[in-house]
């Protein structure tokens, strides 16, 4: 059967206006090629609000069980074709939903379990079967979509066995999706400790209790044009730090056989790293190259490709604890040295602020790929508390960042699980067994 025979509609994409007109006055939210992997993520925040006409609305809205594909964008090492699939989670977030017209989405007949055939292509374009159907046009790949569709095969599976596949499948994305969650919700309560402290100034006093909250003295800074707490210093950051740029790299020296290399696709830009997808690097290097866990790494590098967040330039992060043996990162990123090791953490959270990335991207040099300048940045003015205050700080973001890594490390073992096990039960290797099979073989 082929996926053709499958499909009840096929829908086009919308991408609207930016703003409410009167011939557009129907907000939506537009799936595009660059929100697949969010989506897949269960991150809904980056899909862009656009307007589009009310028979625009009407015809194109997409229902739970929609799968968008990408027909326009790809790579040399990445075709056209990836999919998202419209869950019930993402329409209640999001309401009305679209794709864009760098897209279509499909409508799976009834007879057919939609998310069955979404893992079944998923594990299609996996195998690198959709750059048979690419054509180019003004440098641009587009899915010749008609043709996919009329020569690749499903497996006709009964429908009891399709439902049987995903809930096995979805059993495990449940959990990946609940452990990101669980990591964000970490990252987020990182964040608000810093701001309790640092920004509300309400850190523990020499009583435990919040200090500005508490009647701590504050006094008027002239250089910072702000109050901070008495006994605050005010420093640049270049007094506070060294840096020390990644490793260069070319194509060849970029393998499956090498160590793990940080680059900008590495990190999300909400302070989490992404499971997978790390660079691995087979070249040399000198042991100043190597990172260890809760060294604080800065990207250096602006890009706007699909898998890198705009705005991760000046962004710091901490290496996590749950890499094994030597880690290194690209030139892309670059190391940031402290003379004090609990400054980092702060450092860290810090580069998170809006007025240092607003500072951070006046020091940039550069059109088609931007670059930070470290000697502009250099000259932050800063306001550095104690040591007593930056240590409780440090140890409160190392006990956060060692329960990450510990989950980072689960999702990456889910995720293998789960990329090994789609192609053999889509190449019926292996069988999902009913639940009324008794399997207990204690007795045996």
């Amino acid at each position: 059967m082929k996926l053709k025979d499958i499909i009840e509609k096929t829908i086009s994409g919308d991408w609207g206006n930016e703003q409410y007109l009167d011939e557009t006055p129907c907000a939506i939210c537009c799936v595009r090629g660059a929100d697949i992997v969010p989506i897949e993520n269960n991150n809904f925040d980056g899909i862009p609000k656009r307007y589009v006409s009310e028979k625009s609305l009407k015809s194109r809205a997409l229902e739970v069980g929609d799968i968008v594909i990408e027909k326009s964008g790809g790579s040399p090492s990445q075709s056209t074709g990836r999919v998202s699939y419209i869950s019930e989670a993402l329409i209640k977030c999001k309401s009305h939903v679209l794709c864009s017209n760098f897209c279509c989405a499909i409508r799976i007949k009834k007879v057919w379990n939609p998310k069955f055939v979404y893992y079944f292509w998923k594990y299609t374009y996996s195998v690198g079967v959709f750059f048979n159907f690419e054509g180019k046009t003004s440098g641009l790949k587009n899915l010749q979509l008609d043709n996919a569709l009329n020569s690749i095969e499903i497996p006709d599976f009964p429908k009891t066995m399709q439902d049987s596949i995903v809930e096995t499948l979805s059993k495990i994305e449940t959990k990946i999706a609940l452990n990101r969650e669980i990591n964000r919700n970490l990252e987020a309560m990182a964040r608000q400790l810093y701001d309790y402290w640092f920004v509300q100034f309400d850190f523990p006093d020499e009583n435990g209790r919040p200090y500005k909250s508490s009647g701590g003295k504050m006094v008027w800074n002239d250089k910072l044009k702000r109050e901070i707490p008495q006994g605050w210093e005010i420093s640049l950051l270049e007094t506070l730090i060294s840096t020390n740029r990644g490793i260069s790299y070319n194509t060849a020296s970029i393998s499956g056989n090498g160590i793990p290399m940080l680059n900008l696709a590495t990190f999300n830009i909400d302070g989490t790293f992404k499971e997978k997808g790390l660079k691995t690097y087979s070249g040399s290097y000198s042991k100043d190259k190597v990172l260890q866990p809760m060294d604080l790494v800065m990207c250096n590098t602006q890009q706007t490709a699909i898998d890198f967040d705009k705005d991760i330039i000046g962004k710091a992060f901490l290496v996590p604890f749950c890499f094994e043996g030597d880690v290194v990162s690209s030139h892309h990123v670059t190391t940031i040295e402290t003379k004090n090791k609990h400054l980092k953490p702060y450092l860290c959270y810090l580069s998170r602020t809006v007025h240092f990335h607003r500072y951070a991207a006046g020091c940039t040099t550069g059109t088609n790929i931007t670059g930070l300048n470290f000697t502009g940045l250099g000259k932050y003015a800063m306001e550095l508390p104690p040591e007593s205050v930056l240590k409780k700080f440090a140890d409160f973001i190392e006990n956060i960042e060692r329960r990450k890594s510990i989950i980072m490390l689960e999702i990456s073992n889910l995720l293998t699980q789960r990329d090994e096990l789609l192609p053999l039960l889509m190449n019926g290797q292996v069988s999902v067994m009913p639940p009324e099979v008794n399997c207990d073989l204690s007795h045996d």
